[in-house]
């Protein structure tokens, strides 16, 4: 059984009115299939997701930035209409990028802190706390917009400086 025969048998018994998906999404190869079936299958409802300034966040083992079992960082930002759409990026490994010294990192805080001692000169750590969560509430449609997966790891570090740059 694939993913798409998962989510067509949950579509048989639907469609829901609401649906809670909570901290799954960055955990799963293949987020967006899923993000596809749910407005086929409820009315609408809501996403659990983890800041994407905790994905960047040193962890206190300091071999990884942020949960190393998530393969997507997730934001909102608004499109060219003004309205938000998902951020869904991967979790490229050019990510640990920003956990050397480079022009990209500059000295942060203790290095017993939970944020660990280098971070990224666009990384705002008020927002990466484990207390913190992005809630997405969805009616209807779920609009989301994914990178271009064949990008080159210069253009992969530009664009992760723009995501986390931009929205929330």
């Amino acid at each position: 059984m694939n993913s798409e025969d998962i989510w067509r048998e949950l579509g048989a018994d639907g469609p829901f009115d609401f649906v809670i998906i909570s901290h799954v999404l960055e955990d799963i190869r293949d987020p967006i299939t899923g993000l596809n079936w749910l407005p086929r299958i409820a009315h609408g409802g809501f996403l659990g997701l983890p800041v994407k300034h905790r994905e960047v966040a040193n962890s206190k083992s300091g071999y990884w930035l942020g949960q190393s079992h998530h393969y997507w960082i997730f934001g909102v930002k608004n499109d060219e209409n003004g309205a938000p759409i998902l951020m869904v990026v991967p979790k490229w490994h050019c990510v640990n990028y920003f956990n050397t010294n480079t022009p990209y990192c500059e000295p942060m805080g203790d290095e017993d802190s939970n944020l660990g001692s280098r971070t990224l000169e666009w990384f705002d750590p008020d927002k990466a706390g484990y207390d913190r969560e992005l809630g997405v509430i969805w009616q209807n449609t779920l609009p989301f917009w994914v990178p271009d997966y064949t990008l080159m790891v210069p253009e992969q570090i530009e664009l992760l400086r723009t995501v986390f740059k931009d929205g929330v």
